[in-house]
């Protein structure tokens, strides 16, 4: 009788033990423990989370203090970054573009 249900799944039907078999599958391909936010997100964005966060602070110094912080070369090409769009000015601070 187990065998014998079946599952609507994406127009097709697939008996109940097939159908978990896929599952058990995708479940394989999937990582053990999911990528860290910090190491997901653009750095350009975490960057101005960061000074947004702790104003006082430089944003290498804030980021530094992650338990696996970003590479020092990226945070420094990302500062730039945004400086030349505008969003720091010249001392890392938030511009009015970079409050919106």
């Amino acid at each position: 009788m187990f065998a014998l249900t079946s599952v609507r799944l994406l127009g097709t039907s697939l008996t109940r033990a097939e159908f978990f078999w896929c599952i058990q599958e995708r479940k394989t391909l999937l990582d053990d423990f999911q990528r860290p936010e910090l190491l997901r997100v653009p750095l350009e964005d975490l960057c101005l989370q960061a000074k947004l966060l702790s104003p006082s602070e430089s944003v290498s110094e804030f980021l530094r203090k992650a338990p696996e912080p970003p590479l020092e070369k990226a945070v420094e090409n990302a500062i730039d970054l945004l400086r030349r769009i505008s969003v720091f000015d010249a001392e890392e601070r938030v511009t009015t573009l970079g409050q919106r």
